[in-house]
């Protein structure tokens, strides 16, 4: 296995911070991404790409300033979510970290199901911080949502056309008695487009021509919104 982390120092040099917490992070079992997504995602598993950019955030965090109060970071191509979850573990200042996914493909359903996995894992009380949202890069360049050519694209149910055999969440109502929704349901509007977010963040994001030419394009519209 990987040697232990041996944390960082604080300002001063004097004293170690504690590591950062991620063996414990959940990953969902290929079973379970052959039941949600299919071979038009990349997100079946945790990149090295993703373990090696938080041993550096971790070792910078403070210099960068990952670590302050009120930090509000967006990852794209979340995949398994495994990077976002890390720094919601790690980063108690963070006011908020969206791991972001396109929606054909059960690209976004595989997410939040890996997010949820980590909040039954009992890592809920630190992922209050995180959300996932859809993020369809296709879109940034004026065309079309991306579709998989599976068969398969998420196009969002109303709660009346709600499959039955859907994957289901748990979530409390007022009166503390619990309600079941599908992934689909569990929708708020965007903050993608107007937030003026601290970091955006992403690993493993482009293998092929498409991905070239339209990650700059969403880099410049996210990061817009903190120059203005």
């Amino acid at each position: 296995g990987r040697p232990a982390r041996q944390g960082r120092h604080a300002p001063g040099g004097s004293v170690a911070m504690p590591p950062w917490l991620c063996d414990d992070i959940v990953t969902c079992d290929n079973f379970e991404y052959m039941e949600t997504s299919t071979f038009a995602t990349t997100g079946g598993l945790v990149w090295p790409a993703a373990r090696r950019l938080v041993e550096y955030f971790e070792a910078v965090a403070d210099d960068i300033g990952l670590s302050r109060p009120g930090v509000q970071i967006a990852e794209l191509g979340a995949g398994t979510g495994w990077l976002s979850v890390a720094l919601a573990k790690n980063l108690p200042n963070a006011e908020r970290i969206v791991a972001t996914e396109m929606r054909a493909g059960g690209a976004l359903r595989w997410l939040r199901r890996n997010v949820r996995a980590n909040e039954r894992a009992g890592h809920g009380e630190s992922l209050r911080r995180l959300t996932t949202e859809e993020c369809d890069w296709s879109t940034y360049l004026g065309g079309e949502p991306t579709r998989s050519m599976y068969g398969d694209d998420d196009d969002a149910p109303s709660p009346a056309t709600t499959s039955a055999t859907s994957p289901r969440v748990e979530t409390e109502t007022e009166t503390t008695e619990k309600t079941y929704e599908t992934d689909d349901d569990v929708e708020s509007a965007s903050t993608l487009d107007s937030t003026a977010w601290d970091f955006v963040v992403g690993s493993d994001l482009v293998y092929d021509d498409a991905g070239v030419a339209m990650l700059p394009r969403v880099f410049r519209r996210l990061l817009d919104n903190a120059a203005n």
